[in-house]
């Protein structure tokens, strides 16, 4: 089984009852649930001895690898005739920032790139920001909001310029794009697979989708230059009329209005496949080779779940227990669920 240390204090406990560490795309922040059982309590075991208490700093390492850096928020102590047992959850730092208001004073920078924007709002938590993609330009400016959480924040920026936004394991925040990073090895029924769901809709899907939206406005324009806007884009998958109109969000051209519309074809495409795996081992060989990630992409194959393609893994849970084993659940999606567009800051008509 997987060595899963636990390391608090310059303590570190390794003797589990169960294991659950998750990390995904949707989270800011990876969360670890660990049931720490000491058979020797009643002989002045070590969690008798040196307790493990909430709200201290801590890492989960996988085998040496570290998966999560952050807190303990919760420990729920409990006995019984033969041992002692505790269960621990905890998250990464970056949860901090989803529970956490901004205040930053002041609360609003100017010609500041995204990143410098994040790192501004997170270095008061301690919490480095890295950038793995291109930032984009400039804010010109931008501007805390009323009681706004940290999170809320930086999310905000993000979709202004398509990027997001997850922990990367180490107590830091990672700025990236849907990855492009592949794991070596196919997840494929009858060998690697322990179970599978499969969710292949045509729900929220269109033949068509038309954006709509007015032009910005400046002085001296006449009314046809104030004129609606149409993007539109079409998704080849669905065969029959079931065109959709959609009023765009904000003041945009027509170069906005188009990517709009190609942005909702690949979204609900990139939804409408979703797929749940149960991996033997956290590893893509079992018990070697890297550990399953998500925003890696991944080819899978299985006739039962009528799927042969790549997908990209959306989160993972690595699961250890009496009942299950040593398991990964691994859910996925098309990559073009999380090919963000940017959104456009609305500046307001000038008349």
């Amino acid at each position: 089984m997987p060595d899963v240390a636990l390391h608090i204090d310059g303590a570190i406990y390794r003797f589990w009852k169960s294991v659950k560490i998750h990390r995904g795309l949707d989270e800011l922040s990876g969360s670890f649930e660990l049931s720490v059982t000491d058979p020797y309590t009643a002989k002045g075991g070590r969690l008798a001895t040196s307790p493990i208490k909430r709200g201290s700093s801590c890492k989960v390492a996988i085998e040496g690898e570290t998966v999560i850096t952050g807190f303990v928020d919760d420990v729920d102590p409990g006995f019984d005739d033969a041992n002692h047992t505790i269960t621990v959850r905890g998250r990464d730092h970056t949860g901090d920032l989803v529970d956490s208001s901004a205040i930053n004073r002041p609360g609003e920078w100017s010609g500041l790139t995204l990143d410098r924007i994040a790192s501004t709002i997170c270095q008061p938590f301690g919490i480095p920001v890295r950038a793995q993609t291109d930032m984009g330009k400039p804010f010109d400016r931008f501007a805390l909001q009323q009681a706004e959480t940290a999170h809320a924040a930086i999310d905000r920026a993000c979709k202004q310029r398509g990027v997001m936004s997850m922990a990367d394991g180490l107590g830091g925040l990672l700025l990236c794009r849907a990855g492009t990073a592949r794991h070596g090895v196919m997840l494929e029924e009858g060998k690697n697979m322990k179970s599978g769901d499969g969710k292949l809709s045509m729900r929220g899907r269109h033949s068509e989708y038309i954006v709509i939206g007015q032009q910005p406005g400046f002085e001296g324009g006449s009314a046809t230059d104030f004129a609606h806007g149409v993007g539109r884009a079409k998704d080849p998958g669905v065969t029959r009329y079931r065109p959709l109109v959609i009023v765009a969000e904000d003041v945009g051209g027509i170069e906005h209005l188009q990517d709009r519309a190609t942005w909702e074809a690949n979204t609900r495409l990139g939804k409408g496949d979703a797929v749940t795996v149960t991996a033997m081992g956290w590893r893509e060989n079992g018990l070697t080779g890297p550990l399953w990630k998500p925003n890696h992409c991944v080819l899978v194959r299985s006739p039962l779940l009528r799927y042969d393609g790549e997908l990209l893994i959306k989160s993972v849970d690595y699961v250890q227990n009496d009942k299950d084993g040593t398991i990964a659940e691994i859910a996925l999606v098309r990559k073009e669920a999380y090919e963000l567009l940017a959104t456009p800051v609305v500046k307001g008509l000038v008349w």
